[in-house]
């Protein structure tokens, strides 16, 4: 599954995962068809939490951003700070252990990242929040969201 493509600097045979040509040293930016047209649909796909998306080659990843962590931890710690003048303000004795239960939950999503990697030869996919990478998968045609089931197909997905 490894094919040759040629060197655009000096045209001699070169893998498709190599990074450089051992020729010439020109870089190799070859991308695989079907990760160049996922690269241009990305902006308009709708995910539940900002991706950055990376493709080299034949391998496509994906991971939420680590900022997105940082917010939540910054919401877990208003909620606990507001709990304290809530009680003391006479709120009800309820209003301070809501306030935490929300913080928990927040500071336990905070420590999840989502990430995703596919190899676009082999069409494996591995990922942490299928659910979140529903378009993901969709665009990359390894589910048919017509047929009204987003679980990827057996033989596609590595366990």
């Amino acid at each position: 599954m490894d094919g040759l493509i040629t060197c655009k600097a000096c045209t001699k045979e070169i893998s498709k995962k190599a990074e450089a040509c051992p020729g010439c040293g020109q870089p190799n930016e070859w991308l695989h068809p079907d990760l160049q047209a996922f690269m241009q649909a990305a902006p308009s796909l709708v995910l539940g939490a900002p991706v950055n998306f990376v493709a080299r080659h034949c391998t496509l990843r994906g991971a939420t951003p680590s900022a997105a962590s940082d917010l939540a931890k910054g919401g877990a710690l208003c909620l606990v700070l507001l709990s304290v003048p809530a009680s003391i303000l006479g709120a009800p004795w309820w209003t301070p252990l809501v306030l935490g239960v929300f913080a928990a939950l927040l500071l336990v999503n905070a420590r999840r990242q989502s990430a995703f990697e596919f190899d676009a030869e082999t069409r494996q996919w591995q990922s942490n929040d299928d659910y979140l990478f529903i378009p993901v998968r969709a665009q990359l045609r390894l589910i048919d969201l017509d047929a009204g089931d987003p679980q990827p197909q057996a033989d596609q997905r590595q366990p």
